[in-house]
């Protein structure tokens, strides 16, 4: 299932250290809501570094919401007939509303959506992180969505979609003080 981040904690991964998403959606749903793999709300002092892998099993998660949206096991009012590519998928991770978060030397790959998702969080430090998520489409490898200092530094992104993405969303917030290189 799903990993919530609470105040004061930091993943750590040891080197070689392989943490597998799940490829079954219904493990994402908690009180009927979709999480995303790793996430946190409102935490304070989090991280997660070591030289370990994140591995979102994205291909084969989204493969499963599509058979369960057409078997009508999954819903998904939003679904892409265009694209024939469900909209409804978890990301590998979310935080949101929290602040003092580091994020070093970790490597994070295939999502079933976006990367690294960050909104309304403050005071954030991506360092030395891997970013190889092609897997499936509409792979940001990072989203920051009204971040306030932020430094993102010695970072490769391969995603399927935006590598690094600066965007607004909540009336009366803004992105302040966002230092990207190398």
């Amino acid at each position: 299932g799903c990993i919530s981040l609470k105040s004061g904690v930091t993943l750590n991964l040891d080197f070689h250290a392989v943490l597998l998403g799940s490829v079954n959606p219904f493990d994402y749903i908690r009180e009927g809501q979709l999480l995303h793999f790793i996430n946190a709300d409102r935490a304070q002092n989090i991280g997660i570094t070591g030289e370990g892998t994140i591995d979102g099993q994205g291909w084969k998660l989204a493969m499963t919401i599509d058979s369960l949206f057409f078997a009508s096991k999954w819903d998904d009012p939003n679904y892409n007939y265009r694209r024939h590519r469900p909209e409804r998928r978890p990301k590998l991770l979310n935080f949101s509303g929290s602040d003092n978060i580091v994020i070093d030397g970790i490597t994070v790959k295939n999502s079933a959506n976006w990367v690294l998702n960050f909104d309304r969080c403050s005071n954030m430090i991506i360092n030395n992180v891997t970013v190889e998520s092609d897997d499936y489409w509409n792979n940001d490898g990072m989203d920051i969505g009204d971040c306030r200092n932020v430094r993102i530094t010695n970072c490769f992104v391969n995603s399927a979609d935006d590598g690094i993405c600066l965007k607004s969303h909540h009336k009366g917030h803004a992105n302040d003080s966002i230092y990207i290189a190398n």
